[in-house]
């Protein structure tokens, strides 16, 4: 978590920092007194923004921690959306390849008969199976 907070507030100082910049490197026009009115309002309005940002993240983390803590697994799916309904589909060579495993088959064994590597056939067991290759 505090590693996760350091790079979101180093994230934050980066982008508003840029922005300065950005804004520092604009043309100037008008008044000295309006222009440095022009861009503190600017920055400041950029940095509320990234302060709702931040806090946004920071409530994120915060109810991460407490699924973490409670020994529930978190749900990693990142996307606007999250689908209805999530279907783990196997590929036949690793149904078959977790049958052979489950069967009694060796790792060797499944190998050769499947024309695939050892290390392959313990993959597929151990993610389709019951883990015991």
């Amino acid at each position: 978590m505090d590693a996760v907070m350091i790079g979101v507030v180093f994230s934050f100082i980066a982008g508003a920092a840029i922005f300065i910049a950005g804004l520092a490197s604009r043309p100037k026009s008008g008044s000295g007194a309006e222009s440095f009115e022009q861009i503190s309002e600017a920055v400041f309005s950029e940095l509320d923004e990234k302060k709702a940002e931040l806090r946004t993240l920071y409530e994120m983390i915060g109810e991460k921690e407490k699924i973490l803590k409670s020994g529930r697994k978190i749900d990693v799916f990142v996307g606007a959306e999250r689908p209805a309904e999530r279907v783990r589909a196997v590929p036949p060579m690793a149904r078959r390849a977790a049958q052979m495993i489950k069967s009694g088959r060796s790792v060797t064994e499944t190998a050769k008969e499947l024309g695939i590597g050892q290390g392959e056939v313990r993959l597929m067991a151990n993610l389709y199976g019951d883990g015991n290759a």
